[in-house]
């Protein structure tokens, strides 16, 4: 699996890298015209349209960062898995759900590359390029969260795990999701695409009802009356009971999709 990874990752490298050298450009810009701002208005009326624009821009080429993320593993699974490519990746002498796995990983060290692009270019853009500034900034997000609380009146297992499947659903929730949609679609006879796209709204609309559900048992948690020890519990396990929800739709799609590539698909 290690090679076909390798393999994934050179097809697939230097579209990351484009998008991540936008996202740090336009941030490298925006830095660059937020040096020559002033406080004199007279000036400032024509300083700030550029800076403005360029942090528009800056904030556009995040969000594109993260949307091309989430689209490359998915194009690449159509187009080597279930397009004509499909007969030739299936030859290979390795098992089928290896060639799935391999393209999910790959697909979330994407992810990781532009979160880590993406929080490059948000400290060069706003908050600046030294250590301390640096520093400044991650003490700022940490005071946010109260982490005594979490420790000291929570399960603090129980915040682990709800942390994990978090990550776990952030890194694999929408590839897993898109390729499973893409495998049941296969199944179809005609249109693939609408299949595609209908098992894709069935299976979020899905999710969307058992979220609620769970939402609902986790706000039935909180009873008048509780004390700070038992509401942190209650907090702790509702955080738990809002993040198990969309994991479990990812494991099940996970499962779903190998089980689809184990039959003979209907390759285009």
């Amino acid at each position: 699996m290690l090679k076909l990874m390798k393999y994934e990752i050179k097809s697939v490298w230097w579209l990351y890298v484009t998008s991540g050298a936008l996202v740090l450009a336009m941030a490298g810009i925006s830095r660059l015209l937020c040096l020559f701002l002033t406080d004199d208005p007279e000036i400032m009326v024509w300083r700030i349209l550029p800076y403005s624009v360029s942090v528009g821009l800056t904030v556009f080429f995040l969000l594109a960062a993260f949307v091309f993320a989430n689209v490359i593993p998915a194009v690449r699974f159509y187009q080597t898995v279930l397009k004509d490519q499909g007969y030739l990746t299936f030859t290979l002498p390795v098992r089928r759900s290896s060639v799935y796995f391999a393209k999910l990983l790959t697909g979330a060290l994407g992810l990781v590359f532009t979160l880590l692009i993406a929080a490059g270019g948000v400290f060069i853009a706003f908050v600046g390029t030294k250590a301390g500034d640096v520093i400044d900034g991650i003490a700022e997000i940490l005071s946010i969260i109260d982490l005594d609380g979490i420790v000291n009146g929570g399960q603090i297992a129980l915040f682990i795990v709800t942390v994990i499947l978090a990550l776990l659903q952030y890194l694999f929730g929408t590839s897993a999701v898109l390729f499973c949609s893409m495998c049941i679609g296969q199944l179809a006879s005609g249109n693939k695409l609408l299949y595609s796209i209908l098992s894709y709204v069935g299976i979020s609309t899905a999710a969307s009802a058992i979220s609620s559900f769970f939402s609902l048992i986790s706000q039935a948690l909180f009873i008048d009356g509780l004390n700070d020890n038992a509401a942190v519990w209650a907090l702790d396990l509702t955080s738990f009971l809002q993040a198990l929800p969309p994991f479990l739709i990812t494991v099940g799609c996970v499962i779903t999709a190998n089980i689809l590539l184990k039959k003979h698909l209907n390759l285009e």
